[in-house]
């Protein structure tokens, strides 16, 4: 079901991952966001102020951790091979969080196109995807193949 504003979503959102939805208010950029915790994996979810931004967006930010101090150009090196690969509207991207220093991935999407079922369910895979690239920061591929990355994990 389509959504007319972020508190409808953010409702529907908890109610499939079967938490209470927080009092969602905006802070003083006007942005507003909750976050849910599945096993260990942090999930921010958030919608930026309008005008700059359009109201219809909701961008997910599941958080991956730090990067091991070993394996700073594998795991970079994977997330730009990642990005590179995630092609069409609405792919998922990698960032590093300037402030904590994190690996995230951001998934944007639209409130009047979103099913919160189908939402959660994309959250679950790319918590997934977090726990895989805590234990395997270069998500070296399960198979032999041409990618350095098993892009399998990230559908």
């Amino acid at each position: 079901m389509p959504y007319s504003d972020f508190t409808q979503f953010a409702q529907a959102l908890c109610d499939c991952a079967g938490v209470a939805a927080p009092l969602v208010q905006p802070d003083l950029t006007g942005t507003v966001a909750f976050h849910l915790v599945l096993r260990d994996v942090v999930v921010n979810v958030l919608q930026l102020p309008a005008p700059e931004y359009p109201n219809d967006d909701v961008f997910i930010l599941v958080t991956f951790g730090a990067i091991p101090a070993d394996m700073e150009l594998s795991a970079l090196q994977m997330i730009a091979e990642a990005n590179y690969t995630m092609l069409g509207a609405g792919a998922p991207v990698f960032g590093l969080n300037p402030a904590t220093g994190e690996i995230v991935i951001r998934q944007q999407m639209c409130l009047s196109q979103v099913v919160a079922s189908d939402a959660y369910a994309a959250i679950e895979r790319l918590a997934q995807v977090a726990r895989q690239w805590r234990i395997d920061p270069t998500l070296a591929p399960v198979a032999p193949q041409a990618h350095a990355i098993d892009l399998r994990r990230l559908a």
